[in-house]
């Protein structure tokens, strides 16, 4: 017997929106891994009759099935609204983003952080937006001399995630940063569970392709070191073996901060070698950033991959589906244990803090 699609919407304080979803047409939501900011759009058939609600309204989403129950996908701030009509019918789209009251991310500020953490940075900008810290305490280890001139703390959060190939989300009020890849609970040694989909069985469509052009073997960053005789000479950490070599036009300040580049640069490339998209029933609910094993493709297509982006689709026909585009699953190198920090110290913006001083809690890739 087949499963019943279905849907709500909430507003702000969790009151049903039933003039409106009785309107709806489709809805398509996405959930992106990074600083893309999640979306929601709302096709509404529009008989100029009902009265949609206000740009900055809240609004929340929940999808799923009448036999298995609804899940809450997310919080959405109205942020356009588009009128479109033929000669038959006229419609009216509903354009949300991700809601957030922290407006503070988006304020110009102009300040250095000389030798401190990339984890006491990020706690700071947490606490000047009053938002809930998540960061993996592995980057209270790594130093960093950053400057922040005339940019906002949104930006300077995505800059640090690129620079550390780290996983960055704002959700509501609390923010991951943690690195890319995990294969274990946080503080465990126990496996996340990984996704099995398997085409025909689980996959309706797919589209996959390796990219030849990203042929690079290795990576190397060139560092400054001193001789024994105090002689400054020039040399090159790399990560990966053989060639081709692809040499990184910057000079690190140390030995380890160029490996430290060479490795975010390596899974960067490592990771567009092969992408693929894929669309499953919406009975599948794997949220960004969440591994997952494609088997039943052409060989060159089955493998590990890392989901960066799901689309929910909803249908009034009764269609739900869910799209995900996915590249390879690189996972990281670090041996340290993954754990979350949940509150930071009162003292987190005097001394970067350490990682086995915080309480710890599980991060399987998703905010829980």
């Amino acid at each position: 017997m087949g499963l019943t699609p279905s849907f709500r919407l909430l507003d702000g304080n969790g009151k049903e929106l039933t003039e409106l979803m009785g309107r709806v047409i489709s809805i398509s939501a996405t959930d992106e891994s990074g600083q893309k900011n999640d979306k929601l759009d709302l096709l509404l058939f529009n008989d100029r009759k009902f009265l949609h609600p206000n740009v900055g309204a809240k609004i929340q989403l929940f999808l799923g099935y009448l036999e298995e129950g609804l899940y809450k996908v997310g919080n959405y701030t109205l942020a356009t609204v588009e009128y479109k009509g033929d000669s038959q019918d006229e419609h009216v789209i509903l354009n949300f983003k991700s809601a957030s009251s922290n407006t503070s991310l988006l304020d110009n500020k102009t300040r250095s952080f000389v030798n401190k953490s990339v984890g006491y940075i990020v706690n700071k900008i947490c606490l000047e937006s009053s938002l809930q810290p998540r960061i993996d305490p592995y980057f209270f280890t790594v130093n960093v001399n950053k400057d922040q001139s005339g940019i906002t703390n949104q930006r300077l959060l995505f800059d640090l995630g690129q620079e550390h190939d780290a996983f960055t989300k704002i959700q509501g009020n609390v923010l991951v940063f943690a690195r890319r890849g995990p294969d274990t609970l946080i503080n465990s040694t126990v496996q996340l569970p990984r996704i099995d989909l398997e085409y025909k069985r689980d996959i309706i469509t797919y589209s996959g392709q390796e990219d030849k052009s990203v042929n690079f073997s290795s990576v190397g960053v060139k560092y400054r070191a001193v001789a024994a005789n105090g002689d400054i000479t020039t040399e090159m950490a790399s990560v990966g073996t053989g060639e081709p070599l692809k040499i990184l036009n910057e000079i690190a300040s140390n030995e380890e901060d160029a490996l430290r580049k060479a490795n975010t640069a390596y899974n960067q490339i490592s990771r567009g070698k092969r992408k693929l998209n894929i669309l499953t029933e919406g009975r599948f609910r794997i949220p960004a950033e969440t591994r997952v094993n494609v088997t039943g493709l052409p060989d060159i297509l089955n493998g590990n991959y890392a989901v960066i982006k799901v689309t929910y689709n909803y249908s009034k026909k009764g269609d739900y589906t869910v799209s995900y585009e996915l590249n390879t699953h690189i996972p990281a190198t670090e041996s340290n244990p993954r754990r979350v920090i949940l509150r930071a110290p009162e003292d987190a913006l005097d001394n970067d803090v350490d990682p086995d001083e915080v309480s710890d809690d599980v991060l399987p890739g998703l905010i829980p």
